[in-house]
């Protein structure tokens, strides 16, 4: 009877580390599919409206961050447009270094694209509005930094 009960019980706590481990894996994942379509959206909005592309991969990276370049737009210009948006030129360990980003140049771009390049983050409890207003808001600063 005890080697019964006892597998019993392993059964059980197989089932519910199961149980939470896929709960956990699902809630995250589930927050990477919300930052890949809140990241598209965003991508989507600003690339059509500016004639700007995406730097790097679309398929291959991770799900809340994206680098935009606005061909003939200085980065600094749409940045100083939009002080309530965080933004950033160059990668995360060199948006403080005012050269061109070293990823950027080693992926191909000019020195004059990597200055309308602009790195963007999403939090992971960035929602759809905020997304929705930070477009209007760097539609605007687009719009001011071409007339400038």
């Amino acid at each position: 009877m005890k080697a019964v009960c006892g597998q019993g019980h392993s059964m059980f706590l197989e089932l519910l580390v199961w149980c939470c481990c896929s709960t956990v894996f699902g809630k995250i994942l589930g927050r990477h599919f919300n930052m890949s379509y809140l990241r598209t959206i965003f991508e989507q909005e600003l690339t059509e409206f500016s004639g700007g592309f995406i730097n790097g991969s679309v398929k291959n990276r991770i799900p809340n961050t994206t680098n935009i370049c606005f061909p003939g737009i200085r980065a600094g210009s749409i940045i100083t447009s939009a002080p309530f948006i965080a933004m950033a030129m160059g990668s995360a360990c060199t948006s403080a270094i005012p050269k061109p980003s070293h990823v950027l140049l080693a992926m191909g771009l000019s020195e004059n694209l990597c200055a309308s390049s602009i790195r963007f983050s999403l939090g992971r409890f960035t929602t759809k509005t905020q997304i929705e207003d930070a477009v209007v808001i760097l539609k605007e600063a687009i719009i001011n930094s071409k007339t400038n």
